[in-house]
């Protein structure tokens, strides 16, 4: 795990739910599924009130777990097509 500052729970479950419902529909796993939503979470907590989670904070944060895990996340595939998508420059 890893240690965030929380401001505010309020949307917490709410972003949970949105990313785990886009995460299953997009073709993910059911663990990738709770992973990307339990990142996305700790994101929206970090924030005053109700807030977004952004596709490049979902990024940064795929990254930068992987890169501070010395187990679990490395050996998490990260394969469905939203997952993929956090990836993909817009045009």
């Amino acid at each position: 795990t890893f240690a965030r500052e929380v401001f505010d729970v309020s949307g917490a479950g709410d972003t949970v739910i949105a990313i785990l419902a886009l995460s299953i529909v997009s073709g993910a796993d059911i663990v990738e599924a709770v992973l990307l939503s339990n990142l996305a979470a700790g994101i929206e907590v970090s924030k005053r009130g109700t807030a977004t989670v952004s596709r490049e904070e979902l990024k940064e944060q795929i990254e930068f777990v992987r890169s501070h895990d010395n187990g679990f996340f490395k050996d998490i595939k990260i394969n469905s097509g939203f997952a993929q998508g956090l990836f993909i420059a817009r045009c």
